[in-house]
């Protein structure tokens, strides 16, 4: 206990040079408002994506931070974010480049999502396969949005890969 006692006294009269309780004043204040900051300024979500290697087998994983939004825009802004491609450039496009979304509306549990026609032409190295890029888009938004149960894929006005 006299040990405990000691380094308290100690403690107090170090802090009572003016130097070192203003210093340890401002590291606490900023502290204390670095915390603050922290709880109140997240002002994004983050997202987790999957796309193909071009050069490796398996599906690699990218971020993405996208604003806070009510839940159809949100899903939009993740559908259309996820159109553009990877961040990456040893990562494959789901669809060729050009493709757009053309609508998005969910319904019910059920996500319908219809793809512009370039979405149709396979550009070789540069895009995942039409079957492997529907799948992997499908299997985005289900790990991202778990209040979709069903998802109706459009390209061009015509359903593609029905289960």
């Amino acid at each position: 206990m006299s040990t405990v006692k000691k380094v308290i006294e100690d403690l107090v009269k170090t802090l009572k040079d003016v130097r070192i309780f203003i210093l340890t004043v401002l590291l606490a204040s900023i502290s204390l408002l670095s915390i603050i900051l922290w709880f109140t300024g997240n002002s994004k979500y983050r997202y987790v994506l999957n796309f193909e290697h071009m050069n490796k087998p398996g599906l690699y994983v990218e971020s993405r931070f996208l604003p806070k939004a009510d839940a159809e825009t949100s899903l939009r802004m993740f559908i259309d974010d996820m159109i553009l491609g990877p961040v990456g450039d040893r990562y494959r496009l789901l669809f060729p480049r050009g493709t757009k979304v053309v609508s998005c509306f969910v319904n019910d549990g059920i996500l319908y999502v219809s793809l512009s026609e370039e979405a149709f032409y396979i550009d070789g190295n540069g895009s995942s396969e039409n079957k492997e890029g529907a799948e992997i888009f499908r299997k985005n938004v289900f790990r991202n949005f778990r209040n979709i149960d069903i998802i109706n894929l459009y390209i061009g006005s015509r359903k593609i890969y029905e289960d």
